[in-house]
């Protein structure tokens, strides 16, 4: 049974924070990643499957294998990740987990997702929804996948794998990352 969100851990930071390029105390590897596309979230479950170190956008757009999905879907719906990790071994958390701020009706989606994933979802900030499992990592893809799905009304696409040359950031933000057909 799905624990009440607080009212409080629902929505955005102000502009600046969700912007910065210095990092966050939350992450201080953090970068905007809002506005990643259906394209790149077809590059990435690929990339997930057939993850080799530095082989791929996943590894280049600096997200843990195995998250990168749920980080990528979130954006896609409009939410904004904060921090993601796989929870492997050698890794800061024990189990696999994403951090975002979302509207109300992001929430919405993402709690609706995670009733048919294996998957928790709990306010942990004033803003912050935390995302995680601690069953297998691929429930994470799973619920990425039922995000969108809802998120596209029910109708589930088939994106095309897109071949580009170099992305001038991810979606309408100025964030250096490769596009995803310019990846070895």
């Amino acid at each position: 049974m799905q624990k009440p969100i607080p009212e409080e851990c629902v929505g955005f930071p102000d502009a600046a924070v969700m912007s910065t390029v210095n990092g966050l105390a939350e992450n201080h590897d953090y970068r905007d990643l809002r506005g990643f596309t259906e394209d790149d979230y077809t590059w990435c479950l690929g990339d997930e499957a057939s993850y080799e170190l530095g082989g791929n956008c996943v590894y280049s757009w600096g997200l843990d294998p195995g998250v990168a999905s749920t980080v990528v879907a979130l954006s896609i719906i409009g939410a904004c990740p904060v921090t993601c990790c796989s929870g492997e071994a050698g890794h800061y958390e024990a189990h696999p987990l994403v951090l975002c701020w979302c509207s109300q009706e992001q929430l919405e989606m993402i709690l609706r997702a995670a009733e048919s994933a294996e998957v928790e979802v709990e306010g942990v900030c004033h803003p912050g929804i935390l995302i995680y499992t601690q069953n297998d990592l691929r429930d994470m893809r799973e619920f990425s996948r039922k995000l969108l799905d809802i998120h596209r009304g029910g109708v589930v696409m088939e994106p095309k794998r897109v071949v580009g040359g170099e992305h001038q950031g991810i979606g309408k933000h100025d964030v250096p990352v490769p596009y995803p057909g310019s990846c070895p």
